[in-house]
């Protein structure tokens, strides 16, 4: 996901800093387990105007795929094409020393072994004081 920092830093709870349209690039396709060679040990990476940024391997998770899908249905509703978030790998730009945060017109690039790339230029909240 693309964190809303200023909104996710307002409360200890930081769904709202992870929830505004547009800022969750995925698709356009799906991929089912039946089409990967090892579905529960994947390579991702993220990539900033080239520069590897994060880089690790679903095999890292905390929680594997199953044990996540269980509790979550234990709370929701769960539909064909869902998209549960599980987290992210080091090296998010906030946890950074210094800290570092996307800028217009970078190019953010994530990829998932076996499944594909998706690449998406950022681009500047506009400043109409909708998000204040």
């Amino acid at each position: 996901d693309i964190s809303m920092r200023d909104w996710q830093m307002r409360t200890t709870e930081w769904l709202q800093g992870k929830t505004f349209d547009a800022t969750t690039p995925v698709g356009p396709t799906l991929v089912t387990l039946d089409e990967l060679d090892n579905p529960f040990d994947l390579e991702v990476r993220c990539e900033v105007d080239g520069e590897v940024v994060q880089h690790d391997r679903t095999s890292q998770l905390v929680f594997g795929p199953r044990e996540i899908v269980s509790y979550c249905s234990q709370i929701v509703t769960l539909m064909p094409g869902d998209i549960i978030a599980t987290g992210t790998t080091g090296g998010v730009g906030a946890g950074r020393t210094p800290p570092r945060f996307l800028l217009p017109g970078q190019m953010v690039r994530s990829t998932i072994e076996g499944v594909g790339e998706c690449a998406n230029m950022t681009v500047a909240e506009p400043d109409d004081g909708s998000h204040d």
